[in-house]
């Protein structure tokens, strides 16, 4: 996670490996995604940035490329190397 005014940046994306359980709207195949938080804005981490690894989060996404362009030009924070996912933004989120 990025460490609010530690950064040459305010606003960052943060890419995560996710295990699909169940597909509520809407057709995805695959077992697992990549799934892209918004963590942090105007320096204040957002709640997704609390998240944990086993958290069950129930999301909307949308494809990245597909994104707004003023989300897809922030900086990301990716360690994933997953080149066989397509990146997908996440509208909304929450907690079961």
């Amino acid at each position: 996670m990025p460490t609010p005014g530690a950064m040459p940046y305010k606003d960052c994306l943060v890419f995560v490996s996710v295990r699909v359980e169940k597909v509520v709207s809407g057709s995805y195949s695959e077992p697992d995604l990549v799934a892209v938080f918004e963590v942090m804005k105007d320096n204040q981490l957002l709640p997704p940035a609390k998240y944990t690894a086993g958290s069950r989060v129930q999301m909307t996404l949308t494809p990245l490329r597909k994104a707004d362009a003023q989300i897809r030009s922030m900086q990301r924070s990716d360690d994933l190397d997953d080149w066989v996912h397509q990146p997908y933004f996440v509208t909304q989120d929450s907690l079961p």
